[in-house]
């Protein structure tokens, strides 16, 4: 381990096993010495531990029992010493220059670093899809946030990410009782808030498998409930941060303005698993103020004016794949992607 480490990759885990040592190999074969690897289990009932005691001193292991994705950020960063902090999925991997092609834009100021994410497949073979659909930002996108609310910007997942400690250290540990799941949405709800945003080349990459614990299924009440609690969690800190910065925000209008909260709430109220929820005209009206382009808008409300008065039976699962498609692109909306 470097005595200084410019970066810490931060390794979570949790029954990954098959794809863990990918992950740590690719942690590993950075092209600069200046890095540390820290792989946390999150008690894996396969057989991960052997895989993690198979590389010895070369990594620092931390090892506890299950707590969740949130849990498992917050024991990796606690041990961490690096100016800035790269949490990667173990069902990921890193490309070799993910800390040397990152060096120039590790500066003051910088809070978020990140880059778009190929997607490979099972066996980690490249299948020329990318996340996000959008493309990423970069710069001061503060007033974005507070105008716009936790999705202001298109976002990459965990894997794509690296942060800044001064960043890090003054909003973690991560809550962990809303972010067994997705914790990296809290990270990238707030990090425009405290600094730049920097895109860069990709520096990773993403698998799409069987058993991804969030992308494996958009479509169900269970996927709409979590991803609307994430939602609401994301809201909630981000209005609490901004109001520790002394940003004036109106989180009702960035509840009023997010299309797919409102869809997802939407729906779960038809299917009588809330006792209110927004109405149909609420889900096109948050549609017509989203952020986003006037042909993607039109194209939208055509598509959901089709199907929203359909029966829920009908209409929940393209709903979904809608939803899906706009976070990620084709590979989520068209589950067959997954397996070519």
């Amino acid at each position: 381990m470097p005595a200084e480490p410019v970066l810490s990759i931060v390794i979570d885990n949790y029954n990954y096993g098959r794809f863990l040592a990918e992950a740590i190999d690719s942690a590993l074969a950075q092209d600069i010495d200046e890095v540390e690897v820290i792989v946390v289990d999150d008690g894996s009932t396969d057989h991960s531990r052997d895989v993690i005691a198979s590389y010895g001193q070369r990594i620092h292991a931390v090892l506890k029992p299950n707590g969740g994705q949130a849990s498992a950020l917050n024991a990796g960063f606690a041990v961490s010493r690096g100016a800035f902090v790269l949490f990667l999925d173990a069902d990921d991997r890193l490309t070799a220059d993910a800390a040397s092609g990152s060096l120039a834009l590790m500066r003051e100021g910088v809070s978020q670093i990140h880059c778009p994410l190929p997607l490979i497949d099972e066996a980690g073979r490249l299948t020329g899809q990318s996340m996000p659909r959008r493309p990423l930002q970069d710069g001061d996108v503060a007033q974005m946030f507070v105008e716009w609310g936790p999705y202001a910007v298109p976002v990459v997942s965990c894997s794509g990410n690296i942060w800044s400690r001064r960043f890090l250290s003054r909003v973690m540990p991560i809550p962990e009782a809303p972010y067994r799941l997705c914790a990296d949405g809290y990270l990238l709800a707030l990090g425009g808030l405290f600094g730049r945003i920097e895109r860069r080349s990709p520096f990773a990459h993403y698998r799409i498998h069987g058993s991804n614990s969030h992308w494996r299924n958009q479509s169900g009440f269970e996927a709409l409930t979590r991803d609307a609690r994430v939602f609401e969690a994301n809201a909630q800190a981000l209005a609490h941060w901004a109001g520790q910065l002394g940003l004036l925000v109106r989180p009702e209008l960035w509840v009023r303005r997010d299309w797919r909260y409102q869809l997802r709430r939407h729906l779960l109220w038809r299917s009588g698993r809330q006792d209110s929820g927004p109405t149909a005209i609420d889900v096109l009206a948050a549609v017509w103020l989203a952020q986003t382009r006037l042909p993607l808008k039109l194209a939208l409300l055509s598509a959901l004016a089709i199907l929203l008065p359909l029966p829920c039976g009908l209409s929940c699962e393209p709903l979904c794949r809608i939803i899906a498609y706009h976070l990620g692109g084709p590979a989520l909306f068209l589950p067959w992607l997954r397996r070519a």
